[in-house]
């Protein structure tokens, strides 16, 4: 039977009114500018309206929160029990710091942690809450060292067991630093889509950086925080010939389509961006961007455990080269390139068989 979205949501207020895509300005100028000819252009205006003003918002019901320290909170989302399997792994998912952990479970029928879950796995989902409110994430030293091995060592001591982790974006970037670190907590390391060497590859994100730094400077003097929107102006710029693409191909979907939702919740997911803690967006730009500083800081660390390496084809975010660098650093591995992008990873039509499958499969063997 078809949903009615119009019926399901007359009953209550929309829970937010969107103004996104965020910058709008950018977006469109953006779009057009790539867009070439006028129907293009037109299409693309007409999703942009079209996405403002759909009557979907998600409305998942939230995971139960099991631990928490500061605004970080870890979900829990027990694993099905299933024939023949005694090797139940229990996975920790780290997600970036620059959005919520949404993207890992966007909608029930595509949520990555509902699905590791299905499949045998008890999974624990971090959320950064808000950083900037936050005492113990004003630097990425306390943020690995008061939250991220605190909620480590968590899950392994309630698993008498140390435990898998895996790392999306920047979460696996400081899960990597935080894994130099750990004093036996974990187990197997999974890193999807996580920069590592922020010079190689694919230059446009990383020039784009370097473009913005001196307003992100100022900003952050006035702000005491590097705003979310000064982090989306740049990945507008970066994705600047898929932002007509995409919203025109919107424009074209069934509102109560499963494919709309899912454009509209993940759209959603990325207009809802995080401010980062004035001292953590300087790391992130100056050190990490600016002088490639996890290059030097770790050139002689080598992480023992077991670890997968995903990077995705089409990712413009983090480049093949910038993730697989995190190699270097690893005494046992395995790499996965799928043909996906940065979101799409955990969001597309592909994404259970190219990257989801294989990450369980690999989980349930170093069980």
């Amino acid at each position: 039977m078809q949903r009615n979205l119009s019926d399901e949501n007359a009953a209550q207020k929309n829970p937010i009114e969107r103004t996104g895509p965020t910058p709008l300005p950018m977006h469109l100028m953006a779009g057009m500018n790539v867009a070439g000819d006028d129907g293009l252009s037109l299409s693309m205006i007409e999703g942009v309206k079209k996405y403002r003003a759909h009557p979907f918002f998600r409305q998942l019901a939230p995971l139960p929160v099991v631990w928490q320290a500061g605004e970080v909170t870890l979900s829990f989302c027990a694993g099905a029990s299933l024939p023949r399997r005694d090797d139940k792994p229990s996975v920790l998912i780290v997600p970036s710091m620059i959005n919520r952990s949404t993207v890992l479970d966007i909608l029930e029928e595509r949520s990555f942690v509902r699905w590791l879950a299905s499949k045998g796995a008890d999974v624990f989902l971090l959320d950064w809450g808000m950083p900037v409110n936050d005492p113990g994430q004003q630097s990425m030293a306390s943020i690995i060292e008061e939250r991220l091995l605190l909620a480590v060592a968590y899950v392994a001591d309630k698993n008498n067991a140390p435990v898998h982790c895996v790392g999306y974006c920047m979460g696996g970037t400081l899960l990597a630093q935080a894994a130099m670190r750990d004093a036996g907590h974990m187990a197997a390391l999974c890193f999807l889509a996580v920069p590592w060497d922020f010079h190689a590859g694919d230059k446009r994100l990383a020039g784009q950086v370097a473009l913005g730094t001196p307003a992100a400077m100022q900003m952050m003097a006035t702000e005491n925080k590097l705003p979310a929107r000064w982090v989306q102006s740049v990945f507008a710029v970066v994705n600047s010939d898929r932002v007509a693409q995409k919203f025109s191909k919107f424009a074209m979907l069934d509102d109560e389509s499963f494919e709309a939702r899912l454009f509209v919740a993940v759209e959603d997911w990325l207009n809802g961006g995080l401010d980062l803690p004035e001292a953590v967006g300087r790391e992130c730009l100056i050190d990490w961007y600016g002088k490639n500083s996890l290059q030097e800081q770790y050139k002689s660390r080598t992480l023992g455990r077991p670890s997968l390496v995903v990077s995705p084809q089409r990712d413009r975010l983090v480049p093949v080269e910038s993730a697989l660098a995190l190699c270097a650093h690893l005494s046992s591995y395995e790499t996965l390139t799928p043909s996906c992008g940065h979101v799409g990873m955990m969001t597309g039509r592909n994404a259970e068989q190219e990257v989801w499958l294989p990450v369980l499969e690999w989980l349930f063997h170093c069980a």
